[in-house]
């Protein structure tokens, strides 16, 4: 393998690490987003003045949950697919945040299945991308 072989390939485990950083960034947004829409609920219903003060934050936290999606999602990806790559990251983590419960409760069983179905969820976001990155790169190249 050449030197500049291994640069190569030692850029391309940046790239990936890089990007599972900012899918695991996007995806404690979106957790982000769901507790504050529920604090949002729950204060509206004792203080609307108060819970209005913190839409903005909500909002706030959508746009940067939506930049770092996109810098995930392949150009071009259809609303559908959009749709669906913010709901694996909520999945990701819940499916963590159980196993953590599980773990924490002693119930190493669940705790393992829980952890093994998060995993399986990541691999699937990943799988999604690289299908749509390929197909992209196919459409590019048709004469």
């Amino acid at each position: 393998m050449t030197e500049n072989e291994i640069k190569e390939k030692d850029k391309n485990i940046i790239d990936v690490a890089k990007q599972h950083d900012i899918f695991w960034t996007a995806a404690d947004c979106y957790a982000i987003e769901k507790h504050l829409a529920f604090t949002i609920g729950r204060l509206s219903e004792i203080n609307q003045e108060e819970a209005k003060q913190l839409l903005p934050v909500y909002e706030e936290v959508r746009k940067i949950r939506t930049k770092l999606l996109a810098r995930l999602a392949p150009r071009g990806t259809r609303y559908d697919l959009w749709c669906i790559f913010k709901h694996f990251l909520g999945a990701v983590i819940e499916a963590t945040e159980v196993g953590i419960k599980d773990k924490s409760e002693g119930d190493m069983e669940n705790a393992l299945k829980m952890f093994e179905i998060s995993n399986d969820l990541y691999d699937i976001f990943w799988l999604i991308v690289n299908y749509i990155e390929q197909k992209n790169k196919r459409e590019c190249n048709v004469p």
